[in-house]
């Protein structure tokens, strides 16, 4: 196979390769967990007016009754040749006290209701959040899920995430006609569609990837990245690091949100300590140019306190941070740009992996799906999207961060060093690395302050040694 940039691949095989993938790997048990939610991946790539008509016309049935095999014929007679630019929807979510996803870039979608499946969920938060409806025959079809995403809880309370299911959807339908949407609901701030060019970019960025030499990237990788514009670092006080491996609120176990109850003065003493002590703890966003943005707003900077430090390099960092018919705007876009990191960033790269990277040889082998329709495969140097996971303060946690950064690229606990590890590459792929994550910052923690601990030890009793030698 020919290796390929993916800023040249053609926006229709990008999409023909997802939809492929999506409908003829095989699926994987789903994660079960005391609650659910799903989320709406959305592709537009427009190409007739009626999608449903079109299907029936030119196989004499609906898409919900096509097979698999059907599917791939649809999106290579519809697909194939098309010059036209795809794009991909992302949300804004509002700012709502008491939730951890609030200001964040990601998908539409919510909570399961009793009764529902992870497809009903995804379509009623949809139709709920931005007024869409991915039912609707003449305008979209649903190309499948990805695997179950579980959200980190600690280390304490391990397991007990909400699961979160990726559906797919593709807008084919709707051409000639403009974009309506309803955010009415109050539950998103701005709807962005980024063209998938501007995704695809950051493949191609050697300084983004999750570095393949931790040992010999860790300071001059870390250098380098400090001064590149293209990326936007995130830094946390020490007591996030404490909080998310606990698992809950430092001053009340039994409150799941991290609400502050202490007194202002004694809350801002311990912070300051710990900082001194610990250090910062960091990690980077995705910074995505926007394409097209709903409402077409932009707010000017004033006075707002961020629970966070943004630093960047980027000319255009605006924030919208203030007030608009009382929903106060998120801290992840600014006026050209949306930030991306987590969860939502983890489902990007998982679509990416189906859309660049053919599956394991065995899938090919068995006929279990159908090479894609010029085969891409980008080389040993691929690594996906995906970022490398939070790290602590470099100076003080060095040999931390490389036991994460190693643990990350390898086979057994990675999820983002090595796409050996993910889906289609490895399709026994369950998707639970990130939660070793915690785990694995936990132990680095312990043997980091052992090991610091145990040189003080030895360094004092060779000090006190030395000093009875000369008295």
């Amino acid at each position: 196979m020919n290796s390929q940039k993916p800023t040249n691949i053609p926006h229709w095989e990008f999409i023909h390769n997802i939809a492929t993938h999506l409908a003829l790997l095989p699926k994987v048990q789903k994660l079960e967990s005391k609650g659910r939610a799903s989320v709406a991946l959305i592709f537009c790539y427009e190409l007739v007016a009626n999608l449903d008509e079109y299907i029936i016309n030119n196989f004499g049935k609906s898409y919900e009754d096509l097979n698999n095999i059907e599917r791939v014929s649809l999106f290579s007679r519809l697909l194939e040749s098309t010059n036209k630019t795809g794009k991909l929807l992302f949300i804004e979510r509002a700012t709502v006290e008491g939730d951890r996803f609030s200001g964040q870039i990601g998908y539409p979608g919510g909570k399961q209701d009793k009764g529902e499946n992870d497809f009903e969920t995804a379509v009623r938060e949809t139709r709920e959040e931005i007024g869409w409806d991915l039912g609707d025959k003449k305008e979209f079809c649903y190309l499948g899920e990805l695997d179950d995403i579980r959200t980190t809880t600690g280390v304490i309370n391990q397991g007990t995430g909400m699961i979160i299911s990726p559906q797919v959807f593709l807008k084919l339908g709707g051409f000639g006609s403009k974009y309506k949407f309803d955010i009415s609901s109050g539950e998103v701030n701005t709807i962005n569609f980024i063209d998938l060019g501007a995704i695809l970019e950051f493949v191609e960025d050697p300084d983004y990837f999750v570095p393949k030499s931790p040992l010999g990237k860790l300071f001059s990788g870390e250098r380098k990245r400090e001064k590149n514009a293209k990326d936007v670092k995130i830094e946390f006080g020490p007591e996030k690091m404490v909080i998310q491996l606990v698992g809950n609120h430092l001053t009340n176990p039994r409150k799941k949100k991290v609400v502050d109850e202490t007194p202002n003065s004694i809350y801002k003493g311990f912070s300051w300590a710990l900082k001194k002590l610990v250090g910062s703890y960091y990690y980077y966003c995705l910074p995505l140019k926007i394409d097209t943005r709903y409402p077409d707003l932009h707010i000017p900077r004033k006075g707002f306190k961020r629970n966070i430090n943004m630093d960047s390099d980027l000319e255009d960092f605006d924030y919208f941070i203030s007030e608009v018919n009382g929903k106060k705007m998120g801290k992840f876009a600014s006026s050209s740009h949306i930030y991306l990191w987590g969860l939502s960033l983890t489902m990007l790269n998982n679509v990416i992996d189906y859309s660049l990277v053919p599956p394991s040889i065995t899938a090919y082998k068995n006929g279990t799906v159908f090479p894609p329709k010029t085969p891409i495969l980008i080389g040993k140097g691929y690594t996906g999207i995906l970022g490398h996971w939070p790290l602590l303060d470099q100076k003080r946690w060095f040999d931390v961060n490389y036991f994460l950064l190693t643990a990350q690229n390898s086979k057994l606990f990675g999820f983002g060093g090595s796409p050996s590890t993910r889906k289609p590459l490895n399709l026994k792929n369950y998707g639970m690395g990130y939660e070793n994550y915690y785990r694995l910052l936990a132990a680095g923690v312990v043997g980091g302050v052992a090991t610091r601990s145990a040189a003080i030890y030895y360094i004092t009793k060779l000090s006190l040694k030395f000093v009875k030698s000369l008295l």
